[in-house]
């Protein structure tokens, strides 16, 4: 069974009684009994009082309609006190469904709480959540995508357990969440991506994009919350024990063409009257709106990197893009902090940590600049460079006990570079007095001549040694990742080599089916009128319908002793009959499905007629010919309006016949 297939029949269930209230139909009861009936229809009079929530919820657990209690977490999950009430009840909810329940309630919060993270995880090992996506997948290290946000830490992303398996929907999350916080511009409508009720701060806004690796076997599931949730846009989501490795940000440039791309999609399926060479530039123009907004809701236009690499930054000005760059911040909150620590730190210049052109040396101690993501505040600091992944800090012992894990330190004063922290904060004193005569260089300036000592023969013997163990290293390594490159080729060959085959293959078929068609054709004594094309029928008969609606058409408007009219005339009358279905015969079932419209249920059958399906789509249900999406048209699950109906019926007509 499919992770939420459970909820989603309860919730089935629940939508028919909601149906039948709508319409007065006196068989409502039916559905749950008199007794959860009356108690539903109070329920829902009453669903906008948050004073009442945590009563309704327990009625719907006491009288076990689950269908209404995920109708109800959907839009209430992040409402105070409702994931306590749901955490301390969760044994009250079956088994089957608790762990499709809490997934409701992390999805609403956006996988903020820790708690809740463990507690999904903890039952979703119990559950179990199998997946053909996941079986399909042939490799065993598997690249998946987080979408961060603007202020949150990486190791909150290592952190929990919700990854997406494709850049396209990471960068999806990225846009929508953009919607929320960009609602201050004009033309920029709320749109929410689980629930009226879900959490919307600064700190779900998602601007970056992470990509680490994760193994197939350290995947716990697959999930699409939009199977639940109505979103006609799929989230490929996966869930796994915090196990992803090798974590990189992901170019800046990348993620924004990824989300125009994605706002495009979603443009072109929700917006008919955009022609297709409209919709991607609209997508720009209307991407550009949502970042203005966003930086209107106070999140910084970002800054890139190019603009402080490898430069010494003395100056507020320059320490203040600094910030914009590393921290995110506003002009003015960059420029305060700046001056705040130019005051500080007199006569400091500042490197960013990450340029090419200035190397830390291990077990140095350097005067630094630590952004603390659990204080949002920029503070100097001593540091001491112990390895790669490894920096520990000084003269601060208040926040090294409280806030060093969440520090990211982000640049560097090279010239205070010391063996002791000591020696680091004496060049600091004297830097700041003044006292530039005893001060290093900076390690972008060549360095002056030194005449190297003699070295013993066990410091040769000593050196020759390390050197050949670096070269060992370095070798082991090019060897591993050509082996790597080997194996992958090898990989790509033996898939082309079976791709070749099975084209081959189909080839073979063709000109068989090439040869059967031109010996009919050769048997006949005069080529026939028309042939069919590559187009197959959607129903039985569809292609003649369309012939013969296009020849009666056309001569409409043709006088009847004309050489044209006779032609088509007897072509018409040669090759068509009354018992033949017509275009008509299947608008009769169109006009028959949309009259008096009121919910995507009202269609189904009667669409089924006329040779198409009804997609179940939440919010926003597709109609389509089965198995073909290039003819698709989204309507609305429920409507009130009296021209709905024509409207749908103008559409469909375009749109299929």
């Amino acid at each position: 069974m499919e992770f939420y297939d459970g909820l989603l029949n309860e919730l089935s269930k629940f939508n028919e009684f909601v149906d039948r209230a709508k319409d007065d139909e006196l068989s409502l009861a039916t559905v749950y009994g008199m007794e959860k009936s009356k108690f539903i229809l109070y329920a829902m009079s009453q669903q906008d009082n948050k004073k009442l929530i945590l009563k309704l919820l327990d009625g719907c657990i006491q009288k076990e309609i689950w269908g209404f209690l995920t109708f109800m977490l959907v839009d209430c999950s992040s409402y105070k006190g409702v994931d306590t009430f749901i955490t301390k009840n969760i044994n009250r909810i079956p088994k089957e469904l608790q762990a499709s329940v809490i997934a409701i309630l992390c999805y609403g919060q956006k996988w903020t709480n820790s708690n809740l993270g463990n507690l999904f995880l903890e039952l979703l090992k119990k559950q179990g959540c199998p997946s053909d996506r996941i079986q399909g997948i042939k490799e065993d290290e598997i690249e998946v995508y987080y979408p961060l946000g603007w202020n949150e830490s990486i190791e909150a992303a290592v952190k929990n357990p919700c990854w997406h398996l494709a850049m396209d929907s990471a960068a999806r999350y990225c846009m929508f969440s953009k919607f929320y916080y960009s609602r201050k511009n004009e033309n920029i409508k709320d749109y929410c991506m689980f629930g009226d009720g879900e959490i919307h701060s600064i700190n779900t806004v998602k601007m970056r994009m992470l990509k680490g690796k994760i193994r197939k076997s350290d995947i716990l599931g697959y999930l699409d919350p939009g199977m639940l949730y109505g979103d006609f846009l799929p989230l490929d989501n996966i869930f796994q024990n915090r196990s992803v490795y090798d974590i990189e940000i992901v170019d800046q440039g990348t993620v924004e063409s990824e989300e125009v791309g994605e706002l495009g999609s979603y443009l072109a399926a929700t917006n008919e009257e955009l022609d297709c060479d409209e919709i991607f530039d609209y997508a720009d123009e209307l991407f550009d709106k949502l970042l203005e907004g966003c930086e209107k809701g106070g999140i910084p236009e970002f800054t890139p990197v190019s603009e402080i690499n490898n430069k010494v930054m003395e100056k507020p000005a320059d320490i203040a893009k600094l910030l914009r760059v590393r921290v995110r911040a506003t002009q003015g909150d960059a420029l305060k902090s700046a001056k705040a620590i130019c005051k500080a730190e007199k006569n400091a210049k500042w490197v960013y940590a990450c340029s090419g052109g200035y190397k830390r040396r291990k077990g140095f101690y350097y005067r630094g600049l630590g952004y603390s993501a659990y204080t949002h505040q920029v503070i100097p600091m001593i540091l001491c460079y112990k390895s790669d992944d490894n920096i520990g800090i000084y003269g601060n012992e208040e926040f090294q006990k409280k806030h060093a894990r969440y520090t990211d330190v982000f640049a560097f004063d090279f010239e205070t570079e010391s063996k002791t922290l000591e020696g680091c904060l004496e060049k600091c004193k004297k830097i700041a007095e003044g006292d530039t005569e005893k001060q290093i260089k900076a390690p972008a300036e060549p360095a002056k001549t030194v005449v190297p000592k003699e070295l013993s023969s066990e410091e040769k013997d000593k050196l020759k040694q390390d050197y050949l163990a670096d070269v060992d290293e370095e070798i082991a390594s090019e060897i591993n990742r050509y082996k790597k490159i080997a194996d992958f080729a090898k990989a790509e060959n033996e898939k082309l080599r079976q791709q070749n085959n099975e084209l081959s293959r189909q080839i073979d078929f063709l000109k068989k089916q090439l040869d059967a068609k031109q010996k009919i054709i050769d048997a006949q004594e005069e080529i026939p009128v028309l042939h069919r094309g590559k187009e197959k029928p959607k129903y039985e008969g569809e292609l003649k319908a369309f012939v013969k609606d296009a020849l009666e058409t056309s001569i409409e408007h043709v006088s009847k002793d004309t050489r044209r009219y006779d032609v088509i005339t007897d072509l018409i009358e040669s090759n068509f009959t009354d018992k033949d279905v017509t275009l008509d015969d299947k608008l009769q079932h169109v006009a028959s499905a949309t009259k008096g419209y009121r919910t995507s249920s009202d269609l189904k059958k009667e669409l089924e007629e006329a040779g198409l399906t009804l997609t179940d789509g939440g919010k926003h249900p597709k109609i389509q010919f089965k198995g073909d999406e290039r003819y698709m048209l989204t309507c609305a699950s429920t409507t009130s309006d009296v021209r709905s109906g024509d409207n749908l019926y103008s559409q469909i007509k375009k749109k299929f016949f």
